[in-house]
C-alpha cells in the first residue's frame, strides 16, 4: 500500500480554460478496525498457489501504511500447520491466540479460501485471406506460368474464456474472534481464434498464469477493506471573471498558492457579485489543498449566493461534505488504542 500522505496538491492542471487542482488525501478503510490491532500477521490457510499469490500480493498492498505493522509472516505459517482448524471455517480463539504469540501480532488475516471459475463461449467470424496461385493456361501448356491472387473468406471459431478468481479473507482481532469475514473477486477474458473450436481453445492458452494474477489482484481491494489508502481528486476553480479573480490564478497558477490565497482575501473586500462568489471558490479550493475542509466547506457556501450559475459550488459543497464525512472516520481508525491496551 502507498505511504500514508498528508492533504497536499501535487501539481495544477490546465483543461481548456478551466483550471484544475488534484489534491492527494486518504480515504477511510471500508471496515473500521478495533484501536488495539496495530500489527497484522498474514497466513495462507489454503496451501495453494493461487491462495500463495493473494497472501504475498496483500502484504505488498498494506505494508509500509500508517495503520499496521506487518509482523513474521513465516513464524505465524509455521504455526497454522500447529493448530487445529477446518479450511473455510474461523479458527478457534486458542489457535489466533497461538498464531499471534508465534508472530508476535495484535491480529492475524487469513486467506482461508481461493475458487477459480471458468466459462467458456464461441462465436463465429469469416477471415478474408488472399494467396498467390500459379497456373499453366490449360489452352497453352508450352506458355509461362500465370501468377494469380486469389481470394477466399473462410469461417473462424472466436473461443472466449472468462476467468475469475473469488478469494475468501478472514481478520481476526486481539481477542481471537474473527472480526470480518469477506471475499473478493477478479475477472479476466481471454479470447482465441482459428478455424475448429479445440484450435481455438489452444490458441486462448494456460489459464493458470492468468488465474494467479487475478488473485494477486484481489488483494487490492483485500487492502482496502481493512486499511486507509491514498487517493486523489482534481478540482475546478477560476482563473477568470474579474480583476480580483485573476490577480489569485496567476499565483495558482506558478504553484504558488500561498500568494493566491493572500491575493484572493484581498481580492474579497472588493469584488462584487459573480466575481465575489469566484473569488471564495478559489479560497475554499486553497483551503482544501491546506487540509481544512472545514474552512472549505464554510466558504463554498459562502459562494454559492454570488455566483450567477452555482451549479460548480453545489457540486463542490456536495464533495467537501463526502470528504467530511471520510476525514472523520479515517480519524477514528488511525485513533492510537486507549491507554492500557
Amino acid at each position: 500500500m502507498h505511504a500514508f500522505l498528508l492533504p497536499i496538491a501535487l501539481t495544477v492542471l490546465l483543461s481548456g480554460c478551466v483550471p484544475r487542482a488534484i489534491i492527494a488525501y486518504d480515504m477511510p478503510a471500508e471496515l473500521t478496525v478495533p484501536g488495539d490491532v496495530r500489527s497484522l500477521a498474514l497466513v495462507d490457510r489454503k496451501g495453494s498457489d493461487l491462495s500463495a499469490a493473494a497472501r504475498l500480493a496483500l502484504q505488498e498492498e498494506i505494508q509500509g501504511g500508517a495503520r499496521y505493522t506487518i509482523a513474521e509472516p513465516a513464524a505465524a505459517q509455521s504455526a497454522l500447520g500447529r493448530v487445529q482448524g477446518i479450511v473455510g471455517q474461523p479458527l478457534p480463539a486458542d489457535a489466533i491466540a497461538a498464531l499471534r504469540k508465534a508472530a508476535g501480532a495484535d491480529g492475524i488475516v487469513a486467506v482461508d479460501q481461493v475458487e477459480t471459475l471458468e466459462s467458456w463461449s464461441y462465436a463465429q467470424h469469416t477471415e478474408t485471406r488472399t494467396h498467390t496461385e500459379t497456373r499453366t493456361p490449360s489452352n497453352c501448356p508450352s506458355c509461362p506460368a500465370v501468377a494469380t491472387d486469389v481470394t477466399e473468406e473462410v469461417p473462424m471459431i472466436d473461443a472466449t474464456v472468462s476467468v475469475t478468481v473469488n478469494v475468501g479473507y478472514q481478520l481476526y482481532g486481539a481477542n481471537g474472534e474473527v472480526v470480518d469475514a469477506w471475499t473478493e473477486s477478479a475477472t479476466e477474458a481471454l479470447t482465441g481464434s482459428a478455424e475448429t473450436e479445440a484450435d481455438a481453445r489452444r490458441e486462448v492458452g494456460d489459464t493458470k498464469s492468468v488465474a494467479e494474477d487475478l488473485a494477486s489482484a484481489t488483494a487490492f481491494e483485500a487492502a482496502r477493506h481493512i486499511a486507509p489508502w491514498s487517493t486523489s481528486v482534481d478540482r475546478k476553480w477560476y482563473a477568470a471573471g474579474g480583476p480580483e479573480v485573476t490577480a489569485g490564478a496567476k499565483l495558482a497558477k506558478a504553484d504558488n498558492w500561498a500568494g493566491a490565497e493572500k491575493a484572493w482575501r484581498k481580492g474579497r473586500k472588493t469584488a462584487a457579485g459573480d466575481a465575489k462568489g469566484r473569488v471564495i471558490y478559489d479560497l475554499a479550493v486553497a483551503a482544501e489543498r491546506r487540509g481544512d475542509i472545514a474552512t472549505a466547506l464554510k466558504l463554498v457556501k459562502e459562494a454559492k449566493p454570488f455566483l450567477s450559475n452555482p451549479k460548480r459550488a453545489d457540486e463542490y459543497q456536495a464533495a467537501l461534505r463526502d470528504r467530511k464525512r471520510q476525514a472523520s472516520t479515517l480519524a477514528a481508525q488511525m485513533a492510537p488504542p486507549p491507554e492500557g491496551d
